[in-house]
């Protein structure tokens, strides 16, 4: 199953509203977001006029209104009117804030006929302030006047100009709701030291197996926390904990809680919605960790609240124990209380070290997932060096973009102070015929909140400085990334990006901070991956000075200090560094006696495996790139099999997106086979043509119906194993059919049925075919639900040769720890079905491992918030116990979910395949600690698996996956509590060498600690 996607920092937009007793008529009241036609400016008379958003001094949120008429040229009128829905009556109330400049100009408000004939039904005039005043107009229309078709109109007449903000139209002349107070916790009893009561209310609506509770066990604060248990569930997947709040549109607000619980299981979600009928404000989601860990989000109150009908609900939808505690919601000042930040905050604006601070992704444009598939098997990557008239300095960034491909560059996270103005500023060098590139400035992770975003027009062939002020909407972490998006072919150069406080662009502000990077010194070494005792050395690019360096491994532990020098860009030192042990190493870069890092950069240091193509048969798989740069990594780490999930290359889809119209993608197969990697193929998918989807609904590459005609599947089927028969021996047939990787018509009950039919259809078209493969199918995203027991109980073995599923490992909650791990049951399950030809079927994990989005960057410098607990350490330990308990308990394959690897990176704000991979491509401890797994375990066969009970640790809870290699004992162990390997049976480690997670012998037994992180025992 894959995960959902957790955003720790989601941010919503700001749609501010007065508070009347009816709910404001007007769209876009505080001008949060950019004009349309809710807003229309009027200069019919052709004064010397204008009008724009303003984000000086606003009233409330963001933004105001400035309406301006600076020289009377015609008739002395300007207008800004709103047309407005229909009036709840003839009585009402007009409220807005407004000021003015001159003090005592005067701006005439209306209502009138919006279209058609001039007829006033309202007037006012009111004479203007210099500062902020609210203005309150209670209306009255005459009998006739209509409830539809009137606008509401804002008229000056005179030289000066108007702010006007946070409009509203409502029934009544209701005074405005009581201010939220800044810096308040808002929840009453955050702590749980109290009886619920009224300030905590537990909300089992869907009448689950579970159970909301105090718990005194082990709080993270105090004497209590909340526990939530969900054990089984019996209706919708939900439980609720709801605490009422007062909260305002436009309220500026900050979430804080400590949480921990069942790791790997799911999200915990957490909305904003009314306590009475259901209506979603504002919603996000965290993953959760086995230790107390903090979650911070910022957001902002939309329009709509009613702060007497409010509440706050966190919500647990899978069947976890969690436990909260020490939760804050707090209102935020207008503006970041801290002090200015001087200087350039772009990390590595001229590009002045290189790459560093920068990654990117490159897409397939137009022609949709089939000319992205075909991108992203190719490389591609973006420079950082010295460039012929470059305006900063002599380093610029280029790269080249081919054809319907587009690239989007990301940048570190900048700290930036909300509701301040911030002037985004760079120089941009586009191809001939370029016409513009999408700029934006965000926050937060996975789903970005976007503070600007706007279309910026390229000078083609020269160099160009553009510049944009915004004002950066609150984060919960304080910090923003930038991001340029290109779609246009050419070459392409930028250079100068500068962040400063205030409206101005200064293309020459320094760095806030000195900038020093190391820089590979060539391509020998894809990724920075070594093999032990191989020469490591990096260029160190920076301006002149002192320098400390420091190198530390996996666990944070010091390999190596020193200090250092760098000279200049005219003569870069080159720096050698330790390569006599395994794993996964940081250097990092500082300042002489300063603690702020500046940048660093990672290397590993793995066994030299055996190439793909001298392995035979091989447990070790994932879902990679077709491109070079991600089949070497591939081979470094050891993965022989890649399933085509991504890369679509063998889904129906993209194969006959025409009718009767199939093409082929089989060049990269060719050649991915060709370095003896092994593929599976996936039957999957029915182009949008062919699917049986309900009226309105089409198939997607996502989303897909069965198909309509079963012959046309079956042609599919026969011809796929044809063309792609050179190379792919092995398929699965769909992806996830117990998610909505498979749809199926409103009213239809029985969808385990429909993938059935269509693993029948596939077994009948291969046979009729006489094609040799071997066949798979379940590929269920969940393998403990309902479906997948459906689909073994009704005979899907006797199709197949082989039982796929997926499985994220440590699905399972501290209450549940099994006393055999779900692995050893599932083995002995499906030992006991028989396949298409009589034998027992192969059992493949073809998804899992830690979560796509499941592990943070190790490094510090990019600053990039918190969307996951896990950190790369815990990543590496996920990977290692996953492959060790599925080959103990006798699996035949493992595809490990995901193995994007690009040359440059992947976009700032996406965590995805971070499990194994960094935020700029390279890799970490989670490749150096599989590499290690595949030294010790590929020629291993599976001895079974030890639970045993070791005094003092929970039971179920300490580990022993078993092998033997070449006739002698080879023992995987762990532990969710960390303990001595000398507190286990003497049986497991007498006589045996010990070995840490990354491949290091380990000298002394009994100092030897077990925890998440897998020791080897390895028999003499």
């Amino acid at each position: 199953m894959k995960p959902s996607i957790p955003s720790n920092s989601a941010i919503l937009p700001i749609l501010l509203a007065l508070s009347f007793g009816a709910e404001s008529l007007l769209k876009n009241p505080g001008f949060e977001e950019e004009l349309g036609s809710e807003w229309v400016f009027n200069n019919w008379a052709k004064n010397d006029a204008s009008f724009a958003r303003d984000a000086q001094e606003p009233h409330r949120g963001q933004y105001a209104y400035r309406l301006t008429l600076a020289k009377i040229t015609g008739a002395a009128a300007v207008e800004l009117y709103a047309p407005l829905a229909a009036l709840p009556g003839k009585k009402g109330a007009l409220r807005f804030w407004a000021r003015g400049n001159p003090a005592g100009a005067k701006l005439h408000v209306s209502l009138r006929n919006a279209k058609g004939a001039y007829k006033l039904w309202f007037g006012s005039e009111i004479a203007l302030k210099a500062a902020w005043t609210e203005v309150v107009l209670p209306f009255e229309l005459a009998p006739e006047a209509p409830l539809d078709g009137l606008g509401l109109f804002f008229i000056l007449k005179d030289e000066g100009s108007v702010w006007l903000d946070d409009v509203g139209v409502g029934a009544d002349a209701a005074a405005p709701a009581e201010p939220t107070p800044i810096g308040v916790n808002l929840l009453a009893n955050p702590g749980f030291e109290e009886e619920l009561g009224e300030a905590w209310r537990p909300n089992n609506w869907a009448k689950n197996e579970a159970q909301i509770a105090r718990d005194p066990s082990s709080p993270h604060g105090g004497k209590q926390s909340l526990r939530m248990s969900l054990k089984k569930i019996t209706g919708v997947p939900a439980l609720e904990l709801i605490a009422p709040v007062k909260l305002n549109p436009g309220d500026l607000v900050e979430l804080r809680f400590w949480m921990r619980g069942g790791a790997n299981l799911g999200s915990v979600e957490f909305s904003l919605r009314p306590l009475g009928p259901w209506k979603q404000f504002f919603r996000s989601e965290v993953t959760v960790l086995e230790s107390w860990t903090e979650y911070v989000v910022a957001f902002v109150v939309p329009a709509g609240v009613n702060r007497d009908d409010l509440g706050l609900f966190f919500n647990l939808p899978v069947v976890n124990t969690i436990e909260l505690d020490d939760v804050s919601l707090m209102r935020l000042p207008p503006k970041d209380p801290a002090a200015p930040r001087p200087g350039n905050l772009v990390k590595n604006g001229s590009f002045e070290v290189g790459r560093m601070h920068w990654t990117g992704l490159r897409r397939g444009g137009g022609g949709g997932y089939r000319v992205d598939t075909l991108a992203r098997e190719s490389d591609f990557d973006f420079s950082a060096g010295e460039m012929p008239g470059a305006p900063a300095g002599k380093r610029a960034l280029s790269f080249q973009l081919p054809t319907r491909c587009s690239f989007n560059l990301t940048s570190a996270y900048a700290r930036l102070r909300y509701g301040y103005p911030v002037t985004l500023g760079f120089s941009l060098k586009s191809p001939t015929g370029a016409h513009r590139i999408l700029v934006q400035v965000g926050s937060g992770k996975i789903t970005p909140e976007w503070s600007l975003r706007t279309n910026a027009p390229c000078s083609p062939g020269q160099w160009d400085r553009r510049n944009f002020t915004f004002i950066p909407k609150p984060s919960g972490q304080g910090t923003y990334f930038i991001e340029f998006s290109f779609e246009e072919q050419g070459d392409w150069a930028l250079d100068q990006v500068t962040l400063v406080e205030g409206e101005r662009d200064l293309p020459d502000a320094r760095p806030a901070s000195r900038e020093a990077a190391l820089a590979k010194i060539d391509d020998t070494h894809p990724g920075n991956v070594y093999f032990p005792g191989e020469a490591v050395a990096f260029d160190l690019l920076g301006g002149e000075g002192d320098l400390d360096l420091r190198v530390v491994d996996a666990w944070d532990r010091v390999v190596e200090k020193r200090a250092c020098v760098a000279k200049g860009p005219a003569s870069p030192p080159r720096l050698a560094f330790p390569s006599a042990a395994r794993g996964a190493f940081k250097v990092e870069l500082r300042e002489a006696g300063k603690e702020r890092v500046l940048s660093e950069t990672l290397y590993s240091v793995v066994p030299r495996l055996r190439p793909a193509r001298e392995v035979a048969d091989s447990f070790f798989g994932t879902h990679a790139t077709f491109s070079d740069y991600g089949l070497d990594l591939c081979e470094k780490i050891g993965f022989r099999w890649l399933r085509a999930y991504p890369p679509h290359v063998t889904a129906w889809y993209l194969i006959e997106e025409t009718p009767g119209d199939y093409l082929w993608m089989t060049n990269r197969v060719a050649t991915v086979a060709g370095r003896g990697f092994k593929i599976l193929g996936l039957f999957n998918t029915t182009p949008a043509h062919a699917g049986d989807g309900d009226p309105g609904k089409k198939s997607s590459i996502w989303f897909s119906y069965p198909p309509k005609d079963y012959g046309a599947w079956r042609e599919y089927v026969k011809r796929a194993a044809e063309v792609f028969g050179p190379w792919i021996k092995d398929w699965e047939v769909w992806n996830e059919p117990d998610g909505n990787y498979l749809q199926v018509k409103k009213g239809t009950t029985d969808k385990p049925g429909v993938y059935l039919r269509l693993v029948e259809e596939t077994r009948l078209a291969l046979e009729e075919a006489g094609a040799r493969v071997n066949l798979l199918a379940g590929s269920v995203g969940n393998p403990v639900h309902a479906f997948f027991d459906g689909i073994l109980q009704r005979g899907l073995s006797a199709q197949v040769d082989g039982i796929s599923h997926h499985w994220y490992f440590e699905n399972q909650s501290p209450d549940q720890l099994p006393a055999v791990p779900f692995t050893v049951q599932a083995g002995e399950r499906f030992g006991k079905m028989k396949t298409r030809g009589g034998k027992t079927p192969e059992l493949w994990q073809t998804e899992g491992g830690i979560y796509l989005n499941g592990a943070l960057s190790w490094m510090t410098s990019w600053e990039i918030p918190p969307g996951s607990p896990y950190g790369p350490l815990e990543a590496a330990g996920t990977l290692v116990r996953t492959v060790a308990s599925l080959k103990a308990a006798g699996y035949r394959r493992n595809f490990f979910y995901a193995f994007m690897a690009e040359k440059s990176g992947r976009i700032s704000y996406l965590d995805w395949c971070a499990g194994i991979l960094d935020v700029d491509g390279t890799p970490h401890s989670g490749f150096a600690a599989h590499a290690v797994a595949v030294s010790f375990l590929e020629e291993a066969n599976a001895a079974g698996f030890l639970v045993p009970e070791i005094a003092g640790t929970p039971k179920g809870s300490v580990f022993v996956a078993r092998f033997l290699k070449a006739g002698k004992p080879l023992s995987v162990v762990w532990s969710r509590k960390p303990i001595p390997l000398s507190s286990f049976p003497p049986e497991i480690w007498r006589g045996c060498e010990v070995f840490d997670m990354m491949g290091n012998p380990v000298a002394q037994i009994p100092s030897t600690r077990v925890d998440l992180c897998p020791v080897y025992l390895v028999g003499r």
